[in-house]
């Protein structure tokens, strides 16, 4: 192996050890190149390690397992309320919703949370659902965006976006679930 070579099969592997985690997120909007990672900018559902990591041809590729206990999103129901209507509505919980959240009200209704009111469990939906949702429907939030993460350790919000993607998934506590990501470097 030449030195040139040595040098390249050294910055892979620096490549491969510095991409660790993969990083699933509820947010409703398109990722975009300025997005970044921290609690006020973004809604960390959770993260996993990335497995089988390897390069070729300038490309990364990782697979990962979510398993029942990780990753998981948070549901609600609608709650009675004499005032709810097709864009704001009371839910019995809104403490793990937040504004920004993709969410899917009953069964195929996706929309974008715009507003909580935390103390009266209120939530306004960026368009209007098919119907005044009835009470006890299910309120789902959804995955909406996965990353790659160089750096970071477990823990939320650590280490830095090396590429974002849309991915929309409703993920609950009796699902596992293989996939894979790829990055071109």
């Amino acid at each position: 192996m030449t030195r040139i070579e040595a040098e390249k099969t050294d910055i892979l592997n620096l490549i491969i050890a510095g991409y660790n985690y993969v990083a699933f997120f509820s947010d409703y909007d398109i990722p975009a190149s300025t997005d970044f990672l921290d609690s006020g900018n973004k809604n960390e559902i959770g993260r996993v390690a990335l497995t089988n990591k390897d390069v070729t041809n300038d490309l990364f590729t990782a697979d990962y397992t979510l398993l029942t206990t990780d990753c998981n999103c948070p549901t609600t129901t609608v709650a009675t309320y004499a005032g709810n209507t097709t864009t704001l509505f009371k839910v019995a919980s809104s403490t793990n919703l937040k504004v920004n959240d993709r969410i899917q009200v009953g069964s195929n209704n996706d929309r974008k949370i715009i507003a909580k009111d935390a103390v009266n469990h209120y939530i306004t939906v960026d368009a209007p659902l098919t119907a005044i949702p009835a009470n006890g429907t299910t309120v789902k939030v959804k995955i909406s965006q996965r990353a790659i993460l160089r750096g970071g350790t477990g823990t939320a919000y650590s280490g830095k976006l090396a590429e974002i993607e849309r991915f929309i998934l409703y993920k609950s506590d009796t699902v596992s679930k293989k996939g894979s990501v790829s990055l071109k470097i």
